[in-house]
């Protein structure tokens, strides 16, 4: 069964069964075991705030960071996938590590990044800056399980938070969270992801790199999850994603469910209105396991994956950049949905 096929099943099953609506400064917790509450994460609707909230970033609308002119560079119109992209609901690059370990992290320079996340129609994105986990069965090798655990900045609330997504939990259920922690836009932070604490338990710790401080953490449950790293494989990604108001259906109209979602055409719909994440640069990403500390470099590397790539033709300008740097430890990725850049 291929892994990232499923977790693009997964992205849409664990967003349709739980929520943590931010919304004026508060938050309420939609509980997935309600049959009579339709469950609706911050995602799935940009209209959902009447007065969304912008951050001064987005008023400033800061100039974009020029890509370098002798960079080695991967975009959408020159790499081709070695296989499917898990990630596939916007814009975005996964790098996906070789299993066996059990701990990742990286720095994200989150004070250098560039975007606006807002149409003019007050419609927005989603941005997503996050680590996640591959769990597969110990015998077969087949995938099990996944979650995805980083930051996440809803165009509606305009600060990075910390959030989780789970397909299953040790309960049996999926699970969607949020804090209500917001980070600043003008410091960086760490992200490290740690699932060697306890078997079927992982922690996520954000660390404010600018002080020295932790900014947040939160611990969840993962079924099926070994915490000596025998069936764990790791992945960065980094995304912007569309509420269901920017989701295309086959009628060529916005609205439309995941399932039924065209995604080239909702690039296109939202494209050259202006929505960009530029300037993510990573530092240090390492992995952690049973033979110690490894940088994340193309030596522990099983794929890069870019959405969308050369083959989805539809798409016919580069929205989606890999700066390689040291790929994958120090690096660059532009998501920049605009043709004139």
């Amino acid at each position: 069964m291929d892994i990232k096929a499923c977790r693009t099943r997964f992205k849409r099953i664990a967003k349709q069964t739980a929520g943590f609506l931010l919304c004026t400064g508060f938050a309420v917790w939609l509980c997935a075991c309600s049959a009579d509450v339709e469950l609706t994460t911050p995602e799935e609707n940009s209209r959902m705030h009447s007065e969304p909230e912008v951050s001064e970033m987005e008023n400033s609308r800061d100039p974009r960071v020029p890509l370098p002119s002798d960079a080695e560079m991967y975009t959408n119109l020159t790499y081709a996938n070695p296989g499917k992209m898990g990630d596939n609901d916007g814009p975005a690059v996964c790098v996906y590590a070789k299993p066996g370990f059990f701990r990742a992290s990286l720095d994200a320079a989150v004070s250098g990044i560039q975007m606006q996340t807002l149409r003019a129609d007050g419609r927005f994105v989603n941005a997503y800056i996050f680590l996640g986990v591959d769990i597969t069965d110990p015998e077969g090798g087949y995938w099990v399980n996944c979650f995805d655990a980083g930051l996440v900045r809803s165009g509606g609330t305009g600060a990075w938070h910390l959030f989780y997504n789970v397909y299953e939990t040790a309960d049996g259920g999926s699970a969607w969270y949020e804090s209500t922690v917001k980070l600043a836009d003008d410091h960086d932070y760490r992200l490290l992801l740690d699932t060697s604490e306890a078997d079927g338990k992982a922690v996520l710790t954000v660390i404010d790199t600018t002080t020295g401080a932790e900014a947040d953490r939160v611990s969840f449950t993962a079924a099926k999850l070994l915490c000596d790293g025998s069936n764990t494989a790791y992945y960065q990604n980094f995304a912007l994603d569309f509420p269901d108001d920017l989701k295309i259906g086959a009628d060529g109209n916005p609205g439309a469910v995941y399932d039924a979602a065209d995604w080239p055409a909702s690039i296109l719909y939202s494209s050259d209105e202006g929505l960009y994440m530029q300037n993510i640069c990573v530092a240090d990403a390492r992995l952690y396991g049973p033979n110690g500390e490894a940088v994340w470099d193309e030596t522990v590397t099983e794929a890069l994956g870019l959405w969308p790539d050369r083959t989805v033709s539809a798409v016919d300008y580069a929205c989606t950049y890999v700066v390689r740097g040291v790929p994958y430890s120090a690096y660059r990725i532009d998501l920049d949905m605009n043709r004139n850049t």
